[in-house]
């Protein structure tokens, strides 16, 4: 419920900043605003100013912005008129180009307020929970995407523990850059470095197209050590005595690398896992009673990230590459619409 009227409140926004925009700029070109509403259906307060009436309606769910004559073409159609009735101040009584001006304020205003709103976000700061660039073959875990046909990134050559570090130029810090680049390319051929070994290495890895979610994807895992964070309470893994900072090291006499190698030998065991831990230089057995790694309460220490403008010019370049990047990922995903894939 919190949920649904957080997104009513996200739609109102954007939809009275856009109406916001159809009335700065009416008014700057000598059209005249008959009301301006925040909120549908009859108003529960109105005030009349010299030119507009402001009004707050029952329905508190986006707003409108009434031009004067807006009606005007409509109404010529209807009368069958070879002309639309245009008095002064009203809509189709302004010249074509302040018409348009009019038109197109309206998604220019959404534009600068998305660009504010990051803006403001980059100079605060965000902070993201993710994991390393370092990743595992979903292939070593028996998932394949597509049938019995190799994942993208097993035809590019990758390999469990490689580094991705850039592709296409762009650095990749952490997992996330790397699904954000991943998912915003599907069918195209990006050049990526991986760091193997000590070792600097090019490959070309080319996305595969998810139809169930319009994204790019190419068949890894992150690579996340298996290093205690957190313990849920009274959850398997606090029964079991797991404590944050142990290190998980074996399961049931596999060795453990990584918390995909772990999260496999969970789904797959028909019994309680038997766990070798590291704590504090000492060896630890333990036995966890839990059909999956998610059941047993365990949390790993991931990659925190915090993306902070350094100065005000920094905050916006940063604000409009993002806003430039919502939106063409927006119309990468009508265009995918259109390709009859689910987004």
């Amino acid at each position: 419920m919190i949920t649904v009227l957080l997104g009513l409140l996200g739609l109102s926004i954007v939809v009275i900043v856009h109406e916001f925009g159809h009335f700065v700029i009416a008014r700057s070109v000598g059209v005249d605003v008959e009301a301006f509403s925040i909120g549908w259906g009859p108003p529960l307060f109105k005030h009349r100013g010299r030119k507009t009436e402001w009004r707050i309606g029952v329905l508190p769910i986006g707003g409108y912005c009434k031009l004067k004559g807006e009606d005007g073409f409509r109404a010529a159609l209807e009368q069958k008129l070879d002309f639309i009735p245009a008095e002064k101040g009203s809509f189709y009584s302004a010249h074509p180009m302040k018409r348009i001006a009019v038109a197109i304020a309206g998604p220019a205003f959404n534009i600068l307020f998305a660009i504010l709103v990051f803006v403001i976000v980059m100079a605060i700061g965000i902070t993201i929970q993710t994991a390393p660039n370092r990743i595992v073959l979903a292939s070593e875990t028996g998932a394949l995407m597509n049938g019995d046909e190799p994942n993208p990134a097993d035809i590019a050559g990758l390999r469990t523990g490689d580094v991705i570090t850039a592709i296409d130029g762009r650095t990749i810090r952490d997992y996330s850059d790397l699904q954000e680049v991943i998912a915003s390319n599907p069918g195209k051929a990006l050049s990526v470095e991986v760091l193997r070994d000590g070792v600097v290495q090019s490959l070309v890895l080319t996305p595969r197209l998810d139809s169930n979610s319009g994204a790019g994807v190419i068949g890894v895992y992150a690579w996340v050590d298996p290093v205690v964070a957190s313990v849920k309470d009274k959850s398997p893994a606090a029964i079991a005595d797991l404590r944050p900072g142990d290190i998980i090291t074996e399961a049931n006499g596999k060795t453990i690398r990584n918390t995909v190698e772990l999260m496999e030998v969970f789904k797959n065991a028909n019994s309680p896992v038997n766990l070798t831990l590291m704590r504090d230089a000492t060896t630890v057995s333990t036995t966890i009673v839990a059909k999956s790694l998610e059941e047993a309460g365990i949390g790993f220490v991931g990659v925190t990230r915090t993306d902070k403008a350094g100065s005000l010019p920094e905050a916006l370049l940063m604000g409009v590459n993002e806003t430039i990047s919502t939106f063409s990922l927006t119309i990468k995903s009508i265009e995918l619409l259109f390709r009859g894939v689910n987004v």
